[in-house]
C-alpha cells in the first residue's frame, strides 16, 4: 500500500483546503493538486509507525536566528550549483554552521531525506525554521529541476532583510538609551519629588484648592503614579504576552496588517517593503523554471502582509482567466502606478523579471531612506518631548512658590 501524505493547499478563491492522498511519493501528491487546480502550501509524510525517521522533527522552541538560516541557504546553493546531491550538502553544512540549534535542524533533515522524504517535504516539518514561502519555493524548485537558483534567491532575500533589519536596530539603539534614561528621570521626579514637594507646601498650611491647575495636574499623575507602583511593571509582560498571542491568530494578523498599512508615514513604508518582497520572491520563483500559474499564489505568502497576500492573490485569479498581469494589477489600487506601469513595459518587452526587480531596488531603497531619516528625527524628537513634559513638571512644582512670594508681600 503506498504512503499517505498530509496536504494544506489554497484553491482559486484564497481558502485552504487540507486532506490526505495515498501516493508513491510527494511529486505525485503535488501534481494532483495542480490538476485540481490547487496551490500546495505543505506536503508531509503520515508516519504509521512512530521511528527515529519517521517521526515528526522536534527541535528547541526558540527560533534558529535569521542570519545562521541565511548562512545555510548560500551555502546549500554554493555546493547544490556546484553539483553536489542533496545528502551530500547536508553532510557539508552539518560540519560548517555555528549554530547548535541549526546542526540539530540539519541532522533530523539528513535523517527525513534518508528515509525517502524530500527537501521540502522535511523542511515542512520545521516551521519556526523554514516558513510556508520558503518551503513552497523548495518544492517548486524541486519540481523543475532548478533548486540552486531558488536556494540562492532564498539565501539574497534572507541577506538583504537582515541587513536592513540591523541597520535598523543600530540606529535606534542611542535614541532607544535616551528615552529609557530620560523616562526612568521622570517617573523618579513623579513617584519621590513630586510628593516630598508636595508635603511641604501641605505643611506649610496650603490645601490643594490652593495650588495653581498645572501643579493640580501634576499631583494627580504623581498619586496615580505612586499607586499602581510596581504593578505597572507587572502588567507590561502580560500585556505582551497577550498582544503578541493575538498576532499569532489568522484574525488578529490580519486585523494588525490592514492597521499597519494605514498608518501615516509608516503604513507607506510597510506596503513598499511588502511589494519589494513579492517583486524578488516572483523573480526567484520564476527564474526556477515554476510555471507562472504556481508563481502568483507563492509570490504571495512571501509578502509579510496578509492584505497585500490577499491583493496578489486576487491577482492570480485575474491572470487565471486571462487577463494581463499588468492589468490584473491596475485593478487593485494597492499596487503603485510606478510598479503597474513597469509591469506593462516588462510584459512588452518580454522582460517582467527584470522589470519586478527593478520595483523592488526602487522601494528598497525608499525603505532604507525613511528609515535613515526616521532614526536621524528620532532622537531630537525624543528629547524635545521629554523636555518639554520635564520642564512643565518644574514649572509646576515651583508655581506655589510665587504665589507665596506674593502672599508675603501683602
Amino acid at each position: 500500500m503506498p504512503p499517505v501524505y498530509h496536504y494544506e493547499a489554497r484553491d482559486d478563491s484564497g481558502g485552504i483546503a487540507r486532506g490526505s492522498d495515498a501516493a508513491p511519493c510527494e511529486e505525485v501528491v503535488f501534481e494532483a493538486l495542480q490538476a485540481r487546480g490547487l496551490t500546495a502550501l505543505s506536503i508531509s509524510a503520515a508516519a504509521e509507525h512512530p521511528s527515529p525517521l519517521c517521526r515528526p522533527i522536534s527541535v528547541t522552541p526558540w527560533r534558529v536566528k535569521r542570519n545562521h538560516v541565511a548562512a545555510f541557504f548560500r551555502h546549500f546553493a554554493t555546493m547544490a550549483e556546484a553539483g553536489l546531491p542533496v545528502p551530500r550538502c547536508l553532510d557539508v553544512l552539518d560540519q560548517q554552521v555555528p549554530s547548535i540549534r541549526l546542526i540539530e535542524v540539519i541532522r533530523q533533515l539528513r535523517a527525513r531525506v534518508d528515509a525517502g522524504a524530500s527537501l521540502s517535504g522535511a523542511m515542512s516539518e520545521v516551521p519556526r525554521v523554514f516558513d510556508a514561502p520558503t518551503v513552497a519555493t523548495v518544492r517548486a524548485a524541486e519540481m523543475t529541476g532548478n533548486l540552486p537558483v531558488a536556494l540562492g534567491g532564498i539565501a539574497a532575500s534572507m541577506e538583504r532583510d537582515a541587513v536592513l533589519r540591523r541597520r535598523f536596530i543600530a540606529s535606534l539603539i542611542h535614541p532607544a538609551l535616551v528615552a529609557t534614561v530620560s523616562l526612568a528621570i521622570l517617573l523618579f521626579v513623579y513617584v519621590h519629588i513630586v510628593p516630598m514637594i508636595v508635603r511641604v507646601w501641605s505643611d506649610m498650611g496650603v490645601r490643594e484648592d490652593q495650588f495653581p491647575v498645572p501643579t493640580i495636574v501634576v499631583m494627580r499623575a504623581s498619586y496615580v503614579l505612586g499607586a499602581l507602583g510596581w504593578r505597572a511593571l507587572l502588567l507590561a509582560p502580560v500585556a505582551y504576552f497577550i498582544l503578541s498571542h493575538s498576532l499569532r491568530t489568522r484574525t488578529g494578523r490580519r486585523i494588525w496588517d490592514r492597521a499597519r498599512l494605514a498608518l501615516p508615514g509608516i503604513g507607506p513604508l510597510a506596503l513598499k517593503a511588502g511589494l519589494a518582497k513579492f517583486a524578488r520572491s516572483f523573480d526567484t520563483l520564476a527564474r526556477a523554471g515554476i510555471p507562472p500559474a504556481q508563481v502568483l499564489p507563492t509570490a504571495a505568502a512571501a509578502c509579510g502582509n496578509t492584505r497585500i497576500a490577499d491583493s496578489v492573490e486576487g491577482v492570480a485569479r485575474r491572470v487565471a482567466r486571462g487577463e494581463t498581469l499588468a492589468d490584473a494589477m491596475g485593478e487593485d489600487p494597492l499596487f503603485p502606478p510606478l510598479m503597474v506601469q513597469l509591469v506593462a513595459t516588462g510584459e512588452e518587452s518580454g522582460q517582467v523579471c527584470p522589470m519586478l526587480v527593478r520595483v523592488a531596488d526602487a522601494y528598497d531603497g525608499d525603505v532604507k531612506s525613511a528609515v535613515l531619516r526616521l532614526t536621524r528625527t528620532l532622537e531630537p524628537a525624543i528629547m524635545l518631548t521629554l523636555g518639554f513634559v520635564i520642564g512643565f513638571v518644574a514649572v509646576s512644582v515651583f508655581l506655589p512658590v510665587f504665589g507665596l512670594i506674593h502672599v508675603f508681600e501683602q
